[in-house]
This record gives structure tokens, C-alpha cells and sequence, in this order.
């Protein structure tokens, strides 16, 4: 598969929008691509929900002593403000000489998707003889919960793999073993309204939101455990939400957060960390 074929995939895929759904567009996409290699190819789809599916594709020989698996997700993360876009974020055009594509999704991640198909179609293209089998798990809904991930392994697609290569964008395009784990939380302040002349009668849920905040940031960012490659757990409060109107004292607050944590400690401990800090605010 040469270069500007390989490209023109890409192209193709960031032109296509999955914004957390949609991704059944992609495995559309990549059946046609997979469709000339017939019986070679072992393409399976996985329906998720709407218009949304995952797909397990593989080839080489199916009984055999090592199994690769590439894996990879089909949908994105949302554009934040439209406006902030300098161009069609999925116009997939090339700039910078060619040498960079423009567009959502570009580097998270389907680069790593186009790269891993391109690899498989390559060998096809080529007849390379495998001596094992090589399986691509292209998934659904990695941004918001691992949805596809967590179907293909309930049912069975990474039991008797060999080693699994994840193609998520790295920094500098350096290989890593592990990654930090991930919890996603939300929390509730409830309040008391008042019109804002008379706050004495009501209780401010977003001052309490925000001493919640101020204090689960300063314990869950220096937590003294360090990993040497992944480093300190972090926590971000990412969305906050709540009120009714501007000279009204807000009874309800609802923020929604993210933690990641490193090996060195459990999910268990940070959300005993977690659940202290709702206690003290």
C-alpha cells in the first residue's frame, strides 16, 4: 500500500464525523477497503446501538501459536467551539507541505486506526505469509466509556491473544507499556434558592461546589506516590452546570470530574480519598 494511498485513508476517515456515535460509518468504510481479499479476511461486526458497531477483523491463519492484536477506537472527542476552528475540522486537508492532516480525530486516533489497517492491507496486498494470526478490534465509544472495549472483551475477542498493541496517539511517537487508569465522577451540591437581595435566606450549592473543588484538588494532587513513568495521579474538574438565573442564589451544582491514577495506587484508596473529601467539605 503506498504512501499516498495510506494518506488518502486517512483523508477519508477523519471525513467521516464520529463524535461519539456513528462509528458503523467507519466499519462501512473499512468492509469496502477489506472486501477485494474475500475469504483471506475474517470480518466481523459487533452492533453497539443506532448507528453505532464495533468490528473485529483478521487474518493469517486462524488456528496458530501467537496471536497479534491491534487495536484501535472509531470515534472522537467533540469539537468545542465551533467558531475556534480555523477550517472545516473534518476537512482532512493536508498542510504544512503535506507533511500534517487538519481535522478532529486526526491524531486521537484514527492515524493509529489508518496505520494498523494499512499495515493489515499491505500484507494482503503483498500475500506476506503469516505464521500467526493478526485480529484488528476497532471500537466504539473509548471517549465516553469504553463502551466497544469493554463489549469485545466480554465476549471473548482478547482472551487467547498474544500481545495487543493499542495505536492512541503518544508523545514524540515513543512506544509505552502502560498508561494510567481512569475514574470519571460526578457530584451534586444541593443548596437552598433565594433571590439574590435576600441570600441570608438561601444556601449558595455552587460556594459549596467550589470548596469541594478547592479542597479535592489539594489532596488528590499531592498524593505522594509518584510513578516513574506515568507520575502523579491527576485530578480536573471538567464540566460544571447548575443555577437558574443570574440574581438568583443557586439550589442545585452538579460537576463532573476525571482521575487518573497510577499503579501505585488502587481505584479503591482514591475514592476513599475522594468520599473523605465529600465528608470535610
Amino acid at each position: 500500500m503506498n504512501k499516498n494511498r495510506q494518506i488518502s485513508m486517512l483523508q477519508d476517515l477523519v471525513q467521516i464525523e464520529t463524535i461519539d456515535d456513528h462509528e458503523k460509518q467507519v466499519v462501512d468504510y473499512l468492509a469496502k477497503l477489506f472486501a477485494p481479499y474475500g475469504n483471506r479476511v475474517r470480518f466481523t461486526r459487533i452492533p453497539y446501538r443506532g448507528d453505532r458497531e464495533s468490528a473485529v477483523i483478521s487474518i493469517g491463519p486462524r488456528v496458530s501459536k501467537f496471536k497479534l492484536g491491534f487495536s484501535g477506537h472509531m470515534d472522537t472527542v467533540n469539537l468545542g467551539d465551533p467558531a475556534a476552528w480555523h477550517d472545516n475540522p473534518f476537512s482532512g486537508k493536508l498542510y504544512d507541505n503535506g507533511s500534517k492532516i487538519y481535522g478532529r480525530g486526526t491524531t486521537d486516533m484514527k492515524s493509529g486506526l489508518a496505520g494498523m489497517v494499512g499495515t493489515m492491507l499491505t500484507l494482503l496486498e503483498e500475500d506476506f505469509p503469516l505464521q500467526g494470526e493478526l485480529r484488528l478490534l476497532a471500537s466504539v465509544g473509548e471517549e465516553t466509556g469504553q463502551w466497544g472495549a469493554e463489549e469485545l472483551t466480554k465476549e471473548g475477542y482478547v482472551d487467547d491473544l498474544d500481545l495487543l498493541l493499542i495505536g492512541e496517539d503518544t508523545t514524540d511517537l515513543n512506544v509505552v507499556y502502560a498508561s494510567n487508569g481512569d475514574i470519571d465522577y460526578t457530584v451534586t451540591s444541593y443548596g437552598k434558592v433565594a433571590i439574590s437581595s435576600r441570600a441570608g435566606n438561601g444556601i449558595n450549592a455552587l460556594d459549596n461546589m467550589m470548596d469541594f473543588i478547592t479542597l479535592a484538588n489539594k489532596k488528590l494532587r499531592h498524593l505522594p506516590r509518584i510513578h516513574p513513568d506515568l507520575g502523579p495521579v491527576v485530578h480536573n474538574v471538567t464540566m460544571i452546570s447548575g443555577g437558574d438565573q443570574v440574581n438568583s442564589v443557586p439550589g442545585k451544582v452538579t460537576a463532573r470530574g476525571n482521575i487518573r491514577i497510577n499503579p501505585f495506587y488502587t481505584a479503591h484508596e482514591i475514592q476513599n480519598h475522594f468520599r473523605r473529601n465529600s465528608c470535610e467539605s
